[in-house]
């Protein structure tokens, strides 16, 4: 299944997504040569302890010294020391550069103890307030928190300092994970089960990413609620732990995988898209006399793919400039909507639906659009051929080399808007159309 970018990209615009951060973020450069900045502290932790040999991760490491009855307070500020100094010796990893200049992500949860995530956004002038777990203190997240134009970050395996309290082994995250089910951070796992989640480049074990997904999700994984969850991981690209893909693709059922790439890859292509999004956003005027409640009972429906959203916006603008009621799901879903039954419901309550169609929708096989034209092709079929669906091509393709149109909809007739300017003609044959149903209706 092709990766659902648009739906994806619309609600990190609704500042609705919360992306989780793993260790696979955090490419570094030391000494010429690349390596992660967990190994990069287990190499140089190691010759502060002064164990010979590859030390491997930090986690090894650290569970061998202590297995030879090493004071876990030395090696943790042994550890403390070793990381302000990597700290300053590397670069920001691109990833982590990238996803510091997305701002609409209010909170970034860290699976790492490292502050590298921290020093990106205060260098990318984001300077965030942080939150850190530890075996003893259980941090929620402060109320209206959301409001904050910094962003959050919270630490949720406790973060690197000289003295213990953070997980360091396997085990001590195990066991961060088994406290999460406290009661005691009420606003933390109530925002988690509202928000859609991004799990990026963690890289846990099969056995602790099933158990991890479950308590983050707050939920039994095989419901399917009002959120969605991403993943892009290198246990899925291109479905590496198969045992592992093959639990989330028969569980998971709302979840999306990236599997035609690794974290990094997925990280440039979501800063790409989300850049033009926030551009294209920023250049279209919202419509006068725009009210925040509810669709209007038999308005026009407009639907469209995220990139094409100036178009949409022009027709909409054409429309109500005619006496028309117009409805566009980037107007009124706000943060914590039931997005996809709302979006149902409306298709169900409109009086016309009108698809745009583009070179945008020709290169998109699986967005939201798509569901959307489905649901309206459903509903058509009720209606005993009274005119539901009208469609409006946006930009300057033939209607006969259209590949990923409906049937349904390159059977009625298609009007032309380019750039979804429409023409005065245009604008009355919608105004017929509202006034015929009308008088159906009476």
């Amino acid at each position: 299944m092709t990766f659902d970018w648009d739906h994806l990209i619309d609600e990190i615009r609704k500042r609705t997504v919360v992306p989780i951060l793993g260790q696979d973020l955090l490419r570094v450069t030391a000494e010429g040569v690349e390596t992660t900045f967990p190994r990069l502290l287990a190499k140089r932790l190691a010759s502060s302890l002064g164990v010979d040999g590859d030390p491997g991760d930090l986690h090894r490491l650290v569970t061998e010294q202590l297995g030879r009855n090493r004071p876990r307070l030395e090696i943790t500020r042994a550890l403390s020391k070793v990381h302000e100094q990597a700290l300053r010796d590397v670069a920001i990893p691109e990833p982590l550069r990238q996803l510091a200049e997305v701002t609409d992500f209010p909170l970034l949860i860290s699976t790492t103890t490292d502050r590298l995530l921290t020093r990106a956004l205060t260098e990318g002038s984001r300077a965030p307030s942080s939150l850190a777990a530890t075996f003893d203190r259980k941090p929620d997240l402060p109320a209206g928190w959301e409001n904050d134009p910094a962003p959050l970050v919270f630490h949720l395996f406790g973060q690197i300092s000289a003295t213990p309290g953070y997980a360091i082994t396997e085990e001590d995250t195990l066991e961060f994970l088994h406290q999460l089910h406290d009661p005691v951070q009420p606003r933390l796992f109530d925002s988690l089960k509202k928000r859609h989640l991004l799990f990026l480049g963690n890289s846990f074990p099969d056995w602790l990413a099933r158990v991890f997904y479950r308590v983050l999700r707050g939920r039994r994984i095989s419901v399917q609620g009002e959120t969605f969850d991403a993943v892009a991981d290198e246990c899925v690209r291109g479905g590496k732990d198969k045992a592992l893909v093959l639990f989330l693709r028969e569980f998971a059922i709302s979840a999306m995988l990236f599997e035609e790439g690794g974290v990094v890859e997925f990280v440039s292509e979501l800063h790409g898209r989300w850049k033009a999004a926030a551009q294209s956003t920023v250049a279209v005027a919202p419509l006068d006399g725009y009210e925040a409640d509810d669709m209007v009972p038999g308005s026009i429906f407009i639907s469209y793919r995220s990139l094409d959203r100036a178009a949409a916006f022009a027709l909409a603008a054409a429309l109500k400039g005619g006496g028309l009621e117009v409805w566009l799901d980037q107007y009124r879903l706000e943060t914590g909507d039931p997005f996809e039954r709302k979006i149902r419901h409306h298709i169900r309550h409109c009086d016309l639906f009108v698809p745009l169609i583009s070179r945008n929708t020709e290169k998109a096989d699986e967005s939201f659009f798509r569901r959307e034209w489905r649901w309206a092709i459903k509903r058509a079929e009720a209606m005993h051929g009274r005119r539901f669906i009208m469609p409006v091509l946006v930009d300057r393709l033939e209607t006969d080399a259209l590949q990923r149109v409906d049937d349904e909809i390159l059977s009625v007739t298609i009007s032309e808007a380019i750039d979804g300017i429409p023409s005065p003609k245009l604008v009355e044959e919608f105004v017929a159309a509202i006034r015929e149903l009308r008088a159906r209706k009476s």
